[in-house]
């Protein structure tokens, strides 16, 4: 006899019942991520407001966060959306699931360098922009970044797909709260300005 549903018949639980609690479970920490990441990352921003001019922040916030954001959406989102219709039940199945996760960084490249390829070769050249454009330097750490977060799809879908989410929301807490800290480093204490 199966050991789970013995498990399950004694706590007067059925399957459907364990999947409605795991599933709340999910939600709850969903929550509680989200709400932290975003009280963390509007404290940093009101700490870079303070700090920073506002051409800076603005260039920080409206045109690298736009680019960060499109370079994170086009290269994951679809594989996170296909994995999550994955099963993880055999080693083979997770062995597929991790290799499909890599996916997002090796298209994040192409699409990074198709960015930085067109940064050099159409807006430095020209010098009437200068006081408007980003840094190319500042671009290619933005896709260094988004590089960073792409290489950690293996282990996030795999939370995922095991509807592990304390330790997704945990990962992804402190990745916010790094990246938040060293935005406002680099830019409010060491000037490191667009």
């Amino acid at each position: 006899e199966n050991p789970t549903k013995t498990v399950l018949s004694v706590m007067g639980l059925d399957s459907v019942a364990l999947m409605n609690i795991k599933a709340a479970n999910v939600a709850k920490w969903t929550l509680i991520s989200n709400v932290l990441q975003k009280l963390v990352t509007f404290v940093f921003n009101t700490l870079l407001v303070r700090k920073t001019h506002p051409s800076i922040f603005g260039v920080a916030a409206v045109q690298l966060e736009l680019l960060l954001s499109t370079l994170l959406f086009l290269s994951r989102e679809g594989v996170r959306l296909a994995v999550m219709k994955e099963s993880s039940s055999t080693k083979n199945d997770r062995q597929n699931l991790v290799n499909i996760s890599w996916l997002p960084a090796v298209m994040l490249m192409a699409v990074g360098g198709c960015v930085i390829g067109y940064m050099v070769t159409n807006v430095l050249p020209d010098d009437s922009q200068n006081h408007s454009s980003v840094s190319i330097i500042v671009v290619f750490l933005y896709c260094a970044g988004a590089l960073l977060e792409c290489f950690s799809e293996p282990w996030i879908n795999m939370y995922q797909v095991n509807m592990l989410v304390v330790p997704k929301a945990r990962a992804e807490g402190i990745a916010v709260a790094i990246k938040s800290l060293t935005t406002y480093i680099c830019v409010a204490e060491l000037k490191l300005g667009v």
